[in-house]
């Protein structure tokens, strides 16, 4: 049987966690055919893997800290999956999603899907989102947080993306996108590949039938490097073409929309 899913984890120095999610991908990995290619951004001491999985581990040594966009475009270059699934390091599976959001995938233009996250309490997490403007981060720098609601159909959420720590696509469709835009070094890539998504006619949704469980950093709201790192990609983000279509795309299809009614 050929590999249907894989996997591209990047290491930070999260050898722990790791083991963690390669644990529960073992588990899941005997209701369906995976492969995992983990990527060490720095180097690591991985003794703590030394152990045969039922599935392929393959790990690439970067000689040098490469970003979010990169790596995960490097792993995927490696990879043999029909379906190709971006993971944070700090996730945990406790049930299998896969089926299920590759049942959403097959639904007609859907494009990107990951299921709904929640934190270690199994609180939601706000991980389905609409596209950011200037105007509401604005908002939020004053402590003003006003976010719209997606659409919510029979258990699916129709945002204009969600969070890059668990994000899964069809083959063919990473690739007619180019994967990730390796222009950003960290923060907003996930947004920016669903706003491509989006300009491409595809679909981003949350499936809130399956979870997983982020046992979130946050680390650009304590450390101000990647405060600075987060300021850039979202300015970045903010006077790039690819927003400005986004905008405009939305505001002919609000007035098409209005018109119709």
């Amino acid at each position: 049987m050929d590999t249907i899913i894989s996997i591209s984890i990047v290491s930070h120095g999260h050898i722990n966690m790791i083991k963690d999610i390669l644990r529960d991908l073992e588990i899941i990995s005997n209701k369906i055919k995976i492969e995992v290619i983990l990527t060490l951004n720095i180097s690591e001491n991985i003794d703590i893997l030394n152990k045969q999985y039922n599935y392929p581990l393959h790990i690439i040594n970067n000689i040098s800290q490469f970003g979010f966009s990169r790596n995960h475009n490097s792993a995927f270059k490696s990879s043999v999956g029909k379906y190709f699934c971006i993971m944070n390091p700090d996730i945990r599976i406790i049930k299998n999603p896969f089926p299920t959001l590759i049942k959403c995938l097959k639904i007609e233009s859907v494009g990107i899907v990951g299921p709904q996250i929640k934190n270690a309490k199994l609180n939601i997490e706000d991980s389905a989102r609409s596209f950011p403007t200037p105007f509401f981060i604005a908002l939020k720098f004053f402590g003003l947080k006003i976010r719209s609601k997606p659409n919510c159909v029979d258990g699916l959420i129709y945002p204009d993306w969600i969070g890059g720590m668990f994000m899964l696509l069809d083959r063919d469709v990473y690739k007619e996108l180019n994967g990730f835009n390796e222009g950003y070094f960290l923060y907003y890539e996930d947004v920016e590949l669903c706003a491509r998504a989006y300009l491409r006619g595809y679909k981003t949704i949350c499936c809130t039938d399956v979870y997983a469980i982020h046992l979130a950093q946050r680390e650009s709201h304590t450390n101000s490097v990647f405060r600075k790192y987060h300021l850039k990609s979202m300015l970045k983000f903010f006077f790039s073409n690819t927003f400005l279509r986004c905008k405009y795309k939305k505001i002919i299809n609000f007035f098409l929309y209005y018109s119709k009614s």
